[in-house]
């Protein structure tokens, strides 16, 4: 599949019969309490697969109040229109997604009741950016999967570069309320095998979830993005992390890959009978 195909199948949102089958679930209708079905079959979701198989990042409190350092809210114009980090981040990921569907002018109008400075702070910086890279959005949340390991997520942003190449760019986006980087690069831990080699911090976490989601779109999709990377993005500034050595090494992701599909992760393998071997 070439990134022409790719953007059209993008674009079209869902024509194609194997995105058809994938969906958001909330049994209990709590938002917070999602999980992925394909084919009506329950997939886990990559942020608490990597979560639950290396451990959750731990960073001290006393660290976390020391380093908050919140961008200054201006009384008019352009703001964060949240102060919680969680509903503010659904937000920017909202706006991103509509923005990219309708088209910015469209979006001004339909939900910034005309005016661009009803807009979320931090959608603001991410568009200004984008522009000055000559990145043009062409799918926001959108969902993939893989077989291979009955894993799901969606792509926060992928762009075309325009150039004349039509290169694709994967990112994943962080929006957040502290300027500080401190929390989260901190790790004063390891993650566990096999990644017993690299920190447990909510940046590697991030570098692991996107160097996942390159091997989803270029094993199951036929895609590979010229570029993979993190956009941490607050009120006044962005933070620009790509791919790391470590995330894009061949012989950590067949690691990786092993753990993965072995039989302590794959769900359908649990169950599965286990037949003794009759001695010769």
């Amino acid at each position: 599949m070439t990134s022409q195909q790719f953007e059209k199948l993008l674009r079209d949102e869902i024509n194609v019969q194997k995105h058809r089958n994938i969906r958001l679930v909330s049994p209990t209708g709590d938002q917070k309490h999602v999980h992925f079905q394909v084919a009506g079959k329950r997939y886990q979701g990559l942020t608490k697969a990597i979560e639950k198989y290396w451990g959750k990042p731990y960073v001290p409190e006393e660290l976390k109040k020391s380093t908050s350092r919140y961008a200054k809210q201006p009384k008019t114009g352009l703001r964060c229109k949240s102060s919680d980090a969680m509903t503010h981040g659904k937000i920017v990921d909202e706006e991103i997604e509509r923005i990219t569907k309708v088209g910015l002018a469209e979006f001004v109008k339909k939900h910034c009741k005309g005016k661009p400075t009803n807009m979320d702070r931090c959608t603001h910086m991410l568009l200004k950016f984008l522009r000055k890279k000559r990145w043009k959005p062409v799918a926001a949340q959108f969902p993939i999967f893989s077989n291979e390991f009955r894993i799901a997520t969606a792509i926060d942003l992928l762009c075309r570069i325009e150039d004349g190449s039509r290169r694709l760019v994967l990112v994943e986006l962080k929006a957040t309320l502290n300027q500080d980087d401190t929390v989260y690069t901190h790790a004063d831990r390891r993650m566990a095998p096999p990644l017993e080699s690299v920190h447990n911090s909510y940046a590697n976490h991030h570098q692991l979830q996107l160097a996942l989601m390159h091997r989803i779109l270029e094993q199951d999709y036929g895609v590979v993005p010229d570029k993979a990377l993190v956009l941490r993005v607050c009120a006044t500034s962005i933070s620009r992390y790509d791919l790391s050595d470590w995330a894009s090494d061949p012989a950590l992701s067949q690691r990786i890959v092993d753990f993965l599909g072995s039989r302590e992760c794959l769900p359908h393998k649990k169950n599965r009978k286990r037949v003794r071997k009759t001695p010769t």
